[in-house]
């Protein structure tokens, strides 16, 4: 039937395009619940150093989470709309006048006539029916863009989110990357502050003191430094400092912290 053919591949031309909403609404979740993901254990990996069972139970459930939101807003409404009767299903609630030809119409074409009450002039008949009552439907109404419109705000707001606190704290994600991709490993994060070392290379007159140390410059300074030193052509040495205590610092602030170490008479 060449106008049955005709209303079959409408039909699927409309089906496609509703799953392509349908998949790209549920790709929005998935990228909602990764931008969280993201950032939760990015947040947890920068301020605890974090036990190796309780890091493989967080990307157990990560993966078990992000399973479920393809499962659940891709996957299962992908199969729910598939198929051409349930398009036609939809036409026919949109349409009342159809009053259930479109789907008959549909119903009759794997039909063996041979084997039922139908005669071929009424399949003929309800095909003609469905074919002149679907001239000015438009197929595409079954398509819609609400679902996608309201699974893509969220997403838009979880990923600018993201950038954001990336851009506003700079390696959090690196460092999130480094503690994660070493499940088996205890990662601690990186240091919260920068060392400058003084005198770094220097000459001195033998017999002089020498004053060796360093500035600590942001936050989370340790307890205590031990500084290594070399003279030429001698061995690796070193001092140990404690930061509290106050003849070994020459400054400290909330933000910064130098120490120094006199070494007397050095020959």
């Amino acid at each position: 039937m060449n106008e049955l053919t005709q209303l079959e591949k409408k039909l699927a031309q409309a089906v496609v395009r509703k799953q392509a909403v349908v998949w790209l609404a549920g790709l929005a979740v998935m990228v909602t619940v990764l931008a969280a993901l993201a950032l939760g254990l990015s947040l947890l990996a920068a301020a605890f150093i974090i036990p190796i069972p309780v890091k493989v139970i967080l990307l157990a459930g990560s993966m078990i989470g992000l399973g479920y939101a393809f499962y659940r807003y891709a996957l299962l409404p992908a199969r729910r709309e598939r198929g051409i009767i349930k398009a036609a299903l939809h036409l026919e609630d949109r349409h009342p006048e159809l009053k259930g030809r479109l789907v008959a119409a549909l119903q009759f074409r794997d039909l063996d006539i041979t084997r039922t009450n139908f005669s071929q002039a009424l399949v003929d008949l309800t095909v003609r029916q469905a074919l002149d009552l679907t001239q000015g439907i438009d197929f595409n109404e079954i398509v819609s863009g609400a679902t996608l419109r309201r699974k893509l705000r969220p997403a838009i707001v979880a990923t600018a989110a993201a950038v954001l606190i990336g851009l506003v704290w700079p390696g959090l994600f690196s460092t999130a990357f480094a503690v994660y991709s070493q499940p088996l490993t205890r990662v601690a994060p990186p240091p919260g502050y920068t060392l400058t070392v003084t005198p770094g290379d220097a000459e001195r007159v033998k017999y002089s003191d020498v004053e060796i140390g360093g500035n600590l410059v942001g936050s989370g300074f340790p307890d205590r430094v031990e500084v290594f030193y070399r003279f030429a052509e001698g061995r690796w040495q070193s001092e140990k400092i404690t930061l509290n205590r106050r003849t070994n610092l020459t400054a400290k602030r909330a933000d910064t912290s130098a120490f120094v170490v006199t070494l007397k008479q050095v020959r």
